[in-house]
C-alpha cells in the first residue's frame, strides 16, 4: 500500500509540473492572440515586399518611402495569418502595416488591412 501511495504521489507531482509548464507557456502565446513582437526574418521581409506597392499607396507618398527594411513583427493565426510589421521607410522614420495572408489554398494574394504612419523605433507594435 505503501508503495502504491508514492507512485500516486510521484506521477501527481509530475502531473502538477506538466500543467504548470503548460500554463507558463500559453502566457506566451495566447490562443487566437498575437505573438510577441520578434525581429522580422526573411520571410516577413519577401511578405513586405510583395505589399509594398499597396502600402506606398495608402500612405499617400511614394516620394517618402526610401526603405522598406522590416524591423520587427507579430503574427497571429485565423483563417491564415496576420501580420503587423514596424517598417523603416526612412532613416528615422517608421511604420506599421498590417497585412493579412490568406491560406493557400484559397490563391488569394497578401491584402494590406490597416497602415500607421508617423512611428518611431521605439513605438511598440
Amino acid at each position: 500500500m505503501q508503495n502504491s501511495s508514492r507512485i500516486m504521489l510521484a506521477l501527481g507531482l509530475v502531473l502538477l509540473t506538466v500543467t504548470l509548464a503548460m500554463a507558463a507557456e500559453s502566457k506566451k502565446n495566447i490562443a487566437g492572440g498575437f505573438t510577441g513582437e520578434k525581429p522580422a526574418d526573411a520571410e516577413t521581409q519577401a511578405l513586405a515586399d510583395s505589399v509594398r506597392n499597396q502600402v506606398v499607396q495608402q500612405l499617400g507618398a511614394r516620394d517618402s518611402v526610401r526603405q522598406f527594411k522590416v524591423i520587427s513583427v507579430k503574427t497571429q493565426v485565423v483563417a491564415g495569418t496576420n501580420y503587423v510589421m514596424k517598417i523603416r521607410i526612412s532613416p528615422k522614420e517608421y511604420i506599421h502595416v498590417k497585412v493579412f495572408k490568406p491560406l493557400p489554398y484559397t490563391k488569394q494574394k497578401p491584402q494590406v488591412t490597416a497602415v500607421e504612419a508617423n512611428k518611431g523605433r521605439n513605438d511598440p507594435l
